[in-house]
């Protein structure tokens, strides 16, 4: 059950502006533990160089941090003071590092003070300073107009991988507004319901079946792995008691047999929402890497079965959650900027910018 993180690394292409080159010279990438950098000095015209930024500690984390920026234009310039007028280096945003990311260390009114490695060998990194007005919060960057939230990297149809980059064929994601996300959050169905069969201690979840009892302990650490259960309930719909597992951190809702709980016939990375036909479940959850993942489970001879997965790339679910079915063919989802995800998580931002989208099925 254990299932491996992935953690995304981000990339970027730094352009330095110097007036003491002759010809451009590239420097080979380097893992500074949040960032890969690849270095490409050349002779535009610019007043300062390494020498005249304060040289500070590598970063090893951008937990480190206290948040990350990201750029308005497709570059931006680092000053080596609080002042536009002070010496400065000017960098290009690249298409590996499209939202060009920063991490801040402090602020004051007008200016963001940040770290930045300038050069990859040896290994330099700097206190640099950037005009706030042309950066914005990672927690507060917006889904611009402009953006393809059809655009997939992966769609499965009935365990078939389907070659296609966009949804279009199987739906359409468009944006959607909060009065309908409220309407649809309150028209959610009861996931589980009373029965007899299933109940729970401290320690343990018991199923009373045909042959007997069966039990699952709440917690458990065996072979390194740490296993948290706690009960969500009986489902009339799928017949199946439901259980929520977090395995080494990664967490998901287990179903069971309700006369046969050996194993779990079906395992939902996401919260598993029933749609009003009562026929089908979706369940979305916020991928560690890119997007989210999208299933859709319909009840087919009185067994759960996946038609269709789908791993979005442009946008992150607000919280565990925030989707619900609008009416049988729409899903209403709370969500965030793709870029905004891990300043979210690691320390709750409260002053977030959600935005609200519709996944529409065919």
């Amino acid at each position: 059950m254990q299932k491996k993180m992935i953690s995304a690394v981000l990339a970027a292409m730094i352009i330095l502006i110097s007036g003491c080159q002759d010809k451009p010279k590239k420097a080979e990438a380097v893992n500074d533990g949040a960032v890969q950098t690849g270095v490409l000095v050349g002779p535009v015209k610019g007043t300062a160089d390494v020498k005249d930024f304060k040289v500070v500690a590598n970063i090893d984390s951008h937990m480190d941090a206290k948040f990350s920026i990201n750029a308005l234009e497709d570059s931006f310039v680092l000053y080596t003071a609080e002042d536009l007028n002070s010496k400065s280096i000017a960098i290009a945003v690249s298409p590996q590092n499209q939202f060009g990311s920063l991490y801040v260390f402090g602020e004051s009114e007008k200016f963001y003070q940040v770290h930045y490695q300038l050069v990859n060998e040896p290994r330099t990194t700097v206190l640099a300073y950037v005009p706030k007005n042309v950066f914005t919060k990672d927690s507060h960057q917006q889904i611009k107009s402009t953006v393809d939230l059809n655009t997939v990297r992966s769609i499965s149809i009935k365990g078939k991988d389907i070659n296609t980059k966009s949804f279009e064929k199987y739906g359409m994601v468009s944006f959607s507004d909060e009065v309908l996300y409220k309407r649809a959050m309150a028209k959610i169905l009861m996931l589980t319901e009373p029965n007899d069969q299933v109940n729970q201690n401290k320690k343990e979840i018991i199923m009373n079946t045909p042959g007997g009892k069966h039990i699952l302990e709440k917690h458990s650490f065996d072979d390194e792995v740490e296993t948290e259960l706690s009960l969500i309930g009986y489902s009339a719909v799928a017949n199946k008691v439901i259980v929520k597992e977090v395995v080494d951190m990664q967490q998901y809702y287990a179903f069971y047999d309700i006369n046969n709980p050996k194993e779990s016939t079906i395992n939902m990375s996401g919260l598993p929402r029933i749609a009003s036909d009562k026929k089908r479940f979706v369940a979305l959850h916020n991928t560690n890497d890119v997007g989210i993942d999208f299933s859709l489970w319909v009840i087919h001879s009185g067994n759960l079965e996946l038609d269709m997965y789908v791993n979005f790339t442009e946008f992150k679910l607000f919280a565990e959650d925030s989707y619900a079915w609008l009416d049988d063919k729409t899903i209403i989802v709370k969500v965030l900027h793709s870029n905004s995800l891990n300043t979210v998580i690691h320390r709750q931002e409260t002053d977030l910018k959600p935005q609200y989208i519709q996944i529409k099925l065919q």
